[in-house]
C-alpha cells in the first residue's frame, strides 16, 4: 500500500512540477491506443465491432461523428493507431488555439490531478472492503495478508489503467 501511494504521489508531483505535459499525455495515448488496438483485434475476431463502436466513441469525444468511428474502426491496426492518435492531437491543437498554451497547460493539470485524485480516494475505499473480505480467506486455509496483497496489486494496476483512460477521455471531452 505504502509503494501505491508513493507512485500516485509522485505522479502529482511530477504534474506539478512540469512546465509541459505533453510527455505525460502521449505516454498515456500510446498505451491507451496500443490498448484498444489489442482490443479491436480481439473484437474483430468475435464479431463485434458494434460493442467495440459503443466502447471506444467515449473515448474519442461527443464531436466526432458516427461515419468518421465507422472508417476508423475499418482501418489496420497501424493505421487505426495513427488515426486515434492524429483525431486527439488534432483535437488537442484546436483547444490550444481556443484558449492559448498556457491556459491548456493549466486546465490539462486539473483534469489530471482532478482523475488522480478522485480515483485515488475511490481506490483507496476499495481497498477497505478488500481488507474485509479478505479476512474471510483465513476459513479456507488461504493466507489472508498473501491474498490481500496479491489483490491489492491487481486494484492498482487496473488503477492506473483508469487513470489513463479517464484522463485522456475526459480531455477528448472539454
Amino acid at each position: 500500500m505504502n509503494d501505491q501511494r508513493k507512485v500516485i504521489f509522485e505522479q502529482r508531483k511530477e504534474i506539478l512540477k512540469s512546465k509541459n505535459l505533453d510527455h505525460v499525455i502521449n505516454s498515456f495515448l500510446d498505451d491507451l491506443i496500443k490498448n484498444l488496438s489489442d482490443e479491436k483485434t480481439v473484437y474483430e475476431r468475435e464479431n463485434h465491432i458494434d460493442a467495440f463502436k459503443t466502447k471506444i466513441k467515449p473515448l474519442l469525444g461527443k464531436s466526432i461523428n458516427e461515419d468518421k468511428l465507422t472508417n476508423i474502426i475499418k482501418l489496420k491496426n497501424n493505421e487505426f493507431e495513427n488515426e486515434i492518435k492524429r483525431y486527439f492531437n488534432e483535437f488537442r491543437k484546436k483547444r490550444i488555439l481556443n484558449v492559448s498554451e498556457e491556459t491548456n497547460i493549466e486546465v490539462e493539470r486539473r483534469v489530471f490531478l482532478q482523475t488522480v485524485d478522485f480515483l485515488w480516494r475511490s481506490h483507496l475505499q476499495y481497498l477497505e472492503h478488500l481488507r474485509v473480505a479478505v479476512g474471510l480467506r483465513g476459513y479456507a486455509q488461504k493466507d489472508p495478508l498473501e491474498e490481500f496483497k496479491r489483490e491489492a496489486f491487481k486494484l492498482f494496476e487496473g488503477l492506473l489503467d483508469k487513470i489513463k483512460i479517464d484522463f485522456i477521455t475526459f480531455l477528448n471531452n472539454l
